[in-house]
């Protein structure tokens, strides 16, 4: 039996080569275990490639062939060990070169590939946050960058979000305004209701009572904190500032791809303690499970 993967040392010796690898997508799913040809005969795997044992047919296919690796060209533990740095956060270019031996472009790619896992992941779910008697603090959150970091300001992007305060699990949304009638949409869609909500006085939060849920406001003019309630929107602040430094160390994010950064995002603050690397395997698996009909 395969013990637990805790450090990247493990995983390096319990995955030293390619057979080893082969061997351990197959056992995650993202490869498949047993294959057959075009005319229907049983394949055996033969290196990197299916092989058809029959004479009269001798048919062959990549390993990569219909599965999520399809049309990928980094070695397959280039592909492991890129996918596990990626769980632990640990894939800027200068590590990815340095460590992994894998340069920019592929590292961007990769990068992007994971992200698609998050986004549909996060689509797929029921993805609201909060419950009965739960509180979850919600704001708006205005997204700017500089053209490499100098000049000119780029397009600015308002965001919503939540956060619930017991589970810790958060909602992120670009909208293309801070109105009610964008707003109220959202939570109805993104916060259960029976929670509780904590807010600033921000107007478009008015009649949140009239929507079932149960409101209580901190006026920022005056405090951070409500002195006589103690109610306070701290923890979305907090999650507003991990999320732009994500985006500060990024040198500002390319608004096409805004929202999978923020999926990404979102997708991790569900982890709680699960492992990120094994909830990414099973969600590739998913992922292809989902696609390739």
């Amino acid at each position: 039996m395969r013990r637990k993967i805790r450090t990247i040392t493990d995983f390096l010796t319990q995955v030293p080569d390619i057979n080893a690898g082969i061997k351990f997508l197959q056992s995650k799913n993202i490869i498949e275990m047993t294959n057959t040809c075009e005319n229907g005969h049983e394949m055996f795997l033969k290196g990197s490639r299916w092989r058809c044992q029959r004479r009269d047919c001798r048919k062959e296919k990549g390993i990569r062939v219909n599965n999520w690796l399809n049309g990928s060209r980094l070695p397959i533990n280039s592909i492991m060990y890129f996918i596990y740095s990626w769980a632990h956060e640990l894939t800027s270019v200068t590590y990815c070169k340095r460590e992994l031996n894998i340069g920019k472009n592929a590292v961007v790619d990769w990068n992007n590939y994971l992200r698609e896992v998050c986004v549909w992941r996060m689509e797929s779910n029921n993805n609201q946050v909060g419950g009965l008697n739960l509180i979850v603090e919600i704001d708006e959150s205005l997204f700017v960058r500089r053209n490499n970091n100098a000049g000119r300001i780029l397009p600015q992007q308002w965001m919503f979000g939540g956060i619930c305060r017991e589970t810790k699990e958060c909602f992120i949304v670009s909208v293309p305004n801070r109105s009610e009638i964008t707003l109220i949409p959202i939570i109805n869609r993104y916060i259960r209701h029976g929670s509780i909500i904590f807010s600033d006085s921000w107007k478009a939060y008015a009649n949140l009572q009239q929507h079932g849920f149960q409101h209580n406001q901190v006026n920022h003019k005056y405090n951070f904190v409500d002195p006589n309630s103690g109610i306070h929107t701290q923890n979305v602040e907090r999650m507003w500032g991990a999320a732009k430094w994500g985006n500060k160390k990024r040198r500002g994010t390319d608004r096409n791809f805004l929202d999978s950064y923020l999926a990404e995002f979102m997708w991790r603050s569900k982890l709680n303690n699960s492992d990120p690397f094994e909830t990414i395997l099973k969600d590739i698996t998913e992922f292809w499970e989902s696609h390739k009909a």
